[in-house]
């Protein structure tokens, strides 16, 4: 909906979180402005995961028939052994829990996500400047502003960091926290189908019509890949320990992707498939402290996507949590009537937001990766026999979807619109309201000239 007050935002950054958040921005009417240093041609060159949570924040923004048409739709996990191909079981998706969760799974080369967003937001209207370095972030003025490498002054009602892991935006206000390791590589790369259907072996394993996801499991590893770009593409990515890469790979990438491959360790077929790569890139996993707060005392600008909290790339909700922000922040602003609500807001989307990234960053990742990790054991066979079991259609009843259900909602069932406008009746309304009332007050015992207004009346009747 448009927002009755039309904000003047500047965002800096241009990358997932940024284009997203300027494209819900411009829709309702704000003025928005878009820096980046990077072009616009260093985009992400994976797959990208859209479980239904953004799902729904896509089809909500008008996107339902380029999903459908660019992303591949997932209804089941297929899960390998990494070590020996040999096949565990299936995990399907069922139609009633997907039902209940409110839209489908798809999974979606980065670029053609990213692509379909930035021409979204040219089209309404976004300016949008890459190769833009920002040098400057002053806030306490009467309208907050950044300052580019050219000496260019950008002024506006609210400056939006949206700038990545390595925030410029967040080390100039805040400083930066500390940084470590998590303990893995990510290696990804796009195969085209075409050399793919030439191995009958690997072909089966990539099948349209299955609606699959294939998984390689093992101790603390796991691969995973799927169709992309019509099917003419399969996105491959293969997180591995670092303790098992050789001297030469144990260097700080400072989180950024280099070329580089995975040892040949792997199932004979998955490593057929790595071959097939026309090129991949390496990445080590890095565990990034977020600030504690996502504002700063001006109330004028705000950190969303990985500049306020950090998440490791090309893993189920690495893409949603970024259309989340866009979509929390967006739906908060589309209520703002006077500039002095800018700063409640963003204390909602931080209050709002920050409960979403603590329980992704510290529950979600391990619910998620943790099973796939497990080393030999009781806890491994008792994953192996559970999805041997999930194969089998016959055995569902409603408390085997129940609990299918209850395991996916809290990650997959989120819905950032809902959240953002359940804390507006919670909160924002009663703030609005007791300045109301205090406002009330004010006017009833205002006596410019020494009496009040019930005096003035009395005394005029005399």
């Amino acid at each position: 909906m448009a927002a009755p007050l039309k904000l003047d935002v500047v965002i800096v950054g241009a990358g997932l979180a940024g284009i997203a958040t300027a494209f819900r921005m411009g829709h309702d009417g704000h003025r928005v402005r878009v820096v980046d240093d990077r072009e616009q041609s260093e985009r992400g060159c994976t797959g990208a995961h859209i479980p239904p949570n953004a799902t729904k924040i896509l089809t909500d923004w008008g996107f339902k028939k380029d999903v459908e048409s660019s992303g591949n739709p997932l209804s089941r996990g297929t899960f390998y052994s990494m070590d020996t191909g040999e096949l565990i079981g299936r995990q399907t998706w069922r139609e009633e829990v997907m039902r209940e969760l409110g839209a489908n799974q798809h999974y979606m080369h980065y670029q053609d996500l990213y692509t379909m967003l930035y021409k979204a937001a040219v089209n309404i209207g976004v300016n949008i400047r890459f190769g833009k370095r920002v040098v400057n972030v002053e806030t306490d003025l009467e309208r907050p502003r950044v300052t580019l490498a050219d000496r260019t002054i950008l002024e506006a009602d609210l400056i939006i960091g949206a700038d990545g892991p390595n925030s410029f935006v967040r080390r100039t206000l805040f400083g930066d926290g500390p940084v470590n390791f998590e303990g893995h590589t990510l290696f990804t790369g796009v195969i085209p189908m075409e050399l793919i259907k030439k191995d009958t072996e690997l072909s089966n394993l990539c099948r349209s019509d299955r609606a699959e996801w294939p998984i390689w499991i093992d101790s603390s590893r796991h691969s995973e890949g799927a169709l992309v770009r019509n099917e003419t593409e399969f996105a491959l990515h293969v997180f591995y320990p670092n303790d098992e890469l050789s001297a030469a790979d144990d260097s700080c990438w400072e989180g950024k992707p280099v070329p580089g491959r995975p040892p040949n360790t792997i199932d004979p077929k998955l490593h057929r498939l790595v071959d097939m790569c026309p090129e991949m890139h390496r990445q080590k996993l890095i565990i990034r402290q977020g600030p504690e707060e996502w504002t700063d005392d001006s109330g004028k600008i705000i950190l969303i996507g990985q500049a306020a909290h950090p998440i490791h790339p090309c893993w189920v909700l690495s893409c949603s949590v970024h259309l989340e922000d866009a979509e929390t922040l967006g739906t908060l602003l589309s209520r703002i009537t006077d500039l002095d609500q800018l700063p409640g807001l963003l204390e909602g989307f931080q209050e709002v937001g920050g409960r979403r990234a603590r329980y992704i960053r510290d529950i979600s990742w391990q619910e998620i990766v943790g099973p796939l990790w497990l080393s030999p054991g009781p806890a491994r066979n008792m994953r192996d026999e559970a999805l041997r079991k999930a194969d089998d259609d016959s055995d569902w009843d409603d408390a085997m979807m129940r609990k299918q259900f209850d395991g996916f909602y809290a990650a997959l069932g989120y819905n950032a619109r809902d959240a953002a406008d359940d804390w507006w009746t919670t909160w924002g309304l009663l703030r609005e309201r007791s300045k109301s009332v205090y406002l009330d007050e004010i006017l009833d015992n205002f006596t410019p000239f020494g009496i009040t207004m019930e005096e003035a009346v009395h005394s005029h009747g005399a």
